[in-house]
């Protein structure tokens, strides 16, 4: 629904709020059924979405969650897990090693997640604050005063 008048506003600059209207209806048509084509036209849709979403957007999670909560992991450690997560679950899809059904990605998250805890405990970083403790005592004390009230 937003994507109708940011185009509108950014490539047909200086229309009425009747014509922004009327484009942006008609870019937000043109979309839907530009979506609707390209998805029935594509049977592996679908699976490509999913293999993206587990091959990419996951691996980032051991790595979150370790920024989040643990206190001596070393950037190197994530990024090294996050690699080796995303070329495991690579190399298992391109080979077609059967899984029983498992997805390569969640293979590789696992392998994402094991490496990220042997080397955390194996070669711990310097300490330092998690952002999860950061976050929850900066909420306990306030950066500015509080306004006064003007109530009697």
């Amino acid at each position: 629904m937003a994507l109708g008048p940011l185009v509108t506003r950014n490539l047909v600059p200086g229309l009425d709020g009747d014509a922004q209207q009327r484009w942006s209806k008609l870019v937000m048509a043109l979309y839907l059924v530009l979506s609707v084509v390209g998805a029935a036209g594509s049977h592996t849709l679908m699976v490509a979405i999913n293999n993206l979403f587990y091959f990419g957007i996951t691996q980032t999670l051991p790595g979150l969650i370790a920024m989040l909560l643990l206190s001596r992991t070393r950037p190197a450690v994530i990024a090294t897990g996050l690699l080796a997560g995303d070329a495991v679950a690579l190399l298992l899809h391109m080979t077609g090693a059967p899984l029983g059904g498992i997805n390569p990605g969640f293979v590789g998250l696992l392998i994402n997640g094991l490496l990220l805890t042997i080397a955390t405990v194996a070669w711990p970083g310097p300490e330092r604050t998690p952002v999860h403790n950061r976050i929850s005592s900066s909420g306990s004390s306030r950066t500015h005063p509080a306004p006064k009230s003007r109530l009697p």
